[in-house]
């Protein structure tokens, strides 16, 4: 069984919060916020970005209650003429409330929805729904309801009136921060809001190669789906800002070219390209074949049935509207006969294609088991050896036959998997050519464990995950890793399939129960699994003001003799703050709730005595927060972007603050926080009494002698209080290794690996940071090319070592 990488994915990408805003500009003369699109003027123009006002239709509200609060900086000065209004999604109707369509979740797991994934709603798969998100979004459609807004008085306070009863998400927008605060309840009085930094959502939209001026570029907030709008300028740039913090889809479109969305990243490139028709015919023995679909995808892979469709008409026409120019793969079938054509899409109209069923290649053959029986509802998946990518899968029939197209001659690679057989762990590699006969396989059957699995009540339980693991020898501790995974139907049953016969351990886990972990012996028939529903546990996390947080993590932490049976038991609290633990194992706990924002990890906690049956409700409130600023130059005394700060409490013990690493690429430390264009940076959330410092920017070292505000913890942090004023941080960047590659005939390279780190450059030219604890050895390496290397000496501050020019040779046992 596949394992649920995927769906943890989903929900990452689902769970962030995507917020949109506005950047108020007017000219230069101050004008008051609005919660409205923005156009971006060309970024040599010289010119702020002018404001569009478009006021905002307000939902008619009945119930007339009201939030009054104020708004404030992070040093708790009140913040005049920032905008803030209340919106909440509309079941049924907002973005946000829609359900993931199935198509895309069983496209990841075997053509079936898996029961986790089940309800999962739009914003756990906006990438894989973008159809139905572009659709919604260019028709201005899917927003979630405004209840009310209003902007803030010269003492900071705002009161929005007229609301309705339940939760409200307010936004604050403002010129130089904004903030979002999810959950809170109408009615509420005396809500304190403190203005974060904020970020921009900027980017530059494409068409044809060059910039598109005039595009309308739509920022989403998925979770309560916000539209807030930027019209790109003659350089095809775009402004959107300051936003709340968070991750950002993107709509772009422009009239005449196809509609992109793309998840927001710091360098946001959108490329829109114009629509290419693309027209033909499904023929049988000349004659028109009505029905059919018939499936398409760039390039020359096959496409498979999660392909583009389209569904030819009574004269056997369809028709696409595709984005990309270049060669296209159509395939169609009816009946077990297939066809394949390739296309090449370019300015000039395409001419009609004609697909001929019976003129493609397919595969057939026999799936039986090693007495020859069939087997039925085996899934055949077939993939080309020269690209690797599923394209092709089928079921097999009663009689154990197969049959698959549209192949090509050529090596296949084929995966088999059956219940109660031994499934194909490594593909089977066959060759097909035309005219070939059946191509059959045979299955071995599994030493499977069979039963279901039930309530404490005996009622059946769907979706639940089981594993079956092989214990170690008895001189080892732990387990294996699970040999077989699988899920429980809706009659609560399940299938584990082992390879051989012997002894194993059954382990449920589910957050709803306590976990189960029983030895048994396969094969096995109708095991019994009935789980316990153990302690749980209600309550909310709010922050010192009483305001519900949203996004922590609510774990038990056993304060007795136990094994931590209740740490491996969480929930994460939603919108209001709630949350709801259930299958902790009874007993004395100190329940905590955490949430790692800003650089520094908020906490909360509360002691708990949890007991069968027992279902207590409380409310974890965090200590009141103050904040620690600074800012971090450069060895000349510039302000230096990018530099990433992170804050522990030092019982924590030394934690180093370093670079990860990405596809190679140093990445910035986890949870950290980065200085802006001017050096400045702000932690926030501290609650501790005292916090060590670590900062970290990829090239550079810190500079104790010449770093102020506070004393420097072991030579690379810095111990901070209560009483700690702004830091003055100076980092030096390091000496580096530099020089240009070049090829066997002196040609540059474009893209190397220097020290497993990708380098791209038109010139060859690299730089690699010195190390400072010695010599090392700088390694250049290249596809079929012979790897170089040279020994750098030792770290002193200094000059640049340049290397000069590089020459790379042929790689000697490359033919």
């Amino acid at each position: 069984m596949r394992t649920r990488w995927w769906l943890s994915a989903l929900v990452v990408l689902g769970v962030l919060a995507l917020c949109g805003s506005w950047l108020l500009r007017g000219g230069g003369a101050r004008s008051p916020p609005q919660d409205t699109a923005q156009v971006a003027r060309p970024a040599d123009a010289g010119l702020p970005a002018r404001a569009l006002v478009a006021p905002r239709t307000l939902r008619p509200d009945a119930a007339g209650l009201r939030i009054r609060g104020t708004v404030v900086d992070v040093r708790g000065e009140p913040v005049a003429g920032a905008h803030v209004s209340a919106s909440w999604p509309e079941p049924g109707q907002t973005l946000s409330e829609l359900p993931c369509p199935e198509e895309p979740l069983k496209a990841l797991h075997d053509g079936r929805v898996p029961p986790e994934a089940r309800g999962m709603k739009l914003p756990g798969c906006m990438g894989m729904a973008s159809g139905l998100v572009l659709e919604r979004v260019t028709a201005r459609e899917g927003e979630a309801p405004v209840h009310a807004q209003a902007t803030t008085a010269d003492d900071g306070t705002f009161v929005l009136e007229g609301l309705p009863e339940g939760p409200l998400a307010l936004w604050v927008l403002a010129e130089h921060g904004a903030v979002l605060h999810p959950g809170l309840p109408a009615g509420t009085e005396g809500v304190k809001l403190v203005l974060e930094e904020g970020r921009v959502v900027e980017g530059l939209v494409l068409g044809d190669g060059a910039p598109l001026a005039g595009a309308t570029v739509t920022v989403l907030h998925g979770p309560h789906t916000r539209f807030f709008d930027a019209t790109t300028g003659a350089d095809g740039r775009f402004r959107v800002g300051p936003l709340p913090h968070g991750a950002f889809y993107v709509v772009v479109a422009r009239e005449g070219w196809l509609p992109e969305l793309e998840f927001d990243d710091a360098k946001l490139e959108v490329t829109l390209h114009r629509p290419h028709p693309l027209t033909g015919r499904v023929l049988s023995g000349g004659a028109p074949v009505p029905g059919v679909e018939v499936h398409v995808t760039p390039g020359e892979s096959i496409p498979s049935n999660r392909d583009r469709t389209a569904t030819s008409d009574a004269e056997g026409r369809f028709r696409f509207v595709l984005p990309l120019s270049g060669q296209h793969t159509l395939s169609a079938s009816r009946d077990g006969r297939y066809a394949l054509a390739r296309v090449e899409l370019g300015a000039a109209p395409s001419p009609e294609v004609l697909l001929e069923l019976g003129s493609a290649l397919h595969v057939e053959g026999r799936v039986s088991d090693s007495a020859r029986r069939p087997v039925a509802g085996a899934r055949v998946s077939l993939s080309s050896s020269s690209t690797d990518v599923t394209t092709l899968e089928t079921v097999t029939g009663k009689d154990g036959r197969y049959r698959l197209g549209p192949v090509e001659p050529g090596g296949w690679r084929f995966y088999l998997k059956a219940d109660r057989y031994v499934d194909t762990r490594q593909p089977l590699e066959r060759k097909l050519s035309a005219g070939m006969g059946p191509v059959d396989f045979t299955l071995a059957r599994a030493s499977s464990v069979t039963g279901r699995v039930t309530d404490p009540e005996g009622r059946p339980l769907p979706g639940l995950e089981l594993s079956l693991v092989r214990p170690k020898p008895e001189d080892s501790l732990g387990f294996h890793a699970p040999l077989e995974q699988a899920w429980t139907d809706e009659e609560g049953r399940f299938i584990l399939d082992a390879s051989a016969p012997g002894k194993y351990r059954l382990k449920v886990f589910d957050q709803r129960f306590l976990g189960v972990d029983l030895p048994v012996r396969a094969p096995a028939r109708d095991v019994h699994v009935r789980m316990r529903a153990g302690a749980s546990v209600k309550g909310t996390v709010v922050d010192a003001h009483g305001l519900p947080v949203d996004q922590f993590r609510v774990f038990p932490d056993a304060r007795g003799p136990e094994d931590g049976a209740g740490s491996h038991r969480e929930a994460h609290t939603d919108e209001q703050g709630r949350f709801h633990l259930q299958g902790v194992k009874p007993g004395d706990y100190v329940l905590r709730a955490s949430r790692e924002m800003g650089g520094v990890k908020r906490e909360a906690s509360r002691e708990v005595k949890l007991g069968d049956g027992v279902h207590p409700e409380v409310e974890l409130r965090l200590a009141a927060e103050r904040t620690l600023s600074g800012t971090v130059v450069d060895g000349e005394g510039r302000p230096l972007e990018g530099a990433y700060l992170r804050a522990w409490p030092p019982e924590r013990g030394r934690v180093r603050i370093r670079e990860r690493r990405l596809d190679g690429r140093p990445t910035p430390p986890s949870g950290s926080i980065p200085t802006g264009p001017d050096g400045r940076f702000t932690l926030r959330y501290l609650t501790e009494a005292a916090y060590d410092v670590g900062v970290w920017k990829h090239g550079y070292t810190l500079v104790p002698e010449r770093s102020k505000g506070a004393p420097l913890v072991d030579g690379d942090r810095f111990g901070t209080g209560p009483d700690t004023g702004p830091l003055h941080i100076v980092l030096e960047r390091r000496p580096h290794v530099v020089g240009r590659v070049v090829g066997p005939d002196g040609a540059p390279l474009p893209s190397f690996i220097a020290n497993n780190v990708p380098v791209e450059d038109a010139n060859g030219a690299f730089a690699v940071p010195m190390q400072e604890d010695g010599p090392f050895i700088l390694t250049l390496w290249a596809d079929g090319l012979e790897r170089l290397e040279r020994q750098v000496e030792a770290y002193s501050r200094g000059k640049d070592l340049d290397l000069g020019v590089l020459r790379m040779t042929a790689d000697a046992g490359q033919d």
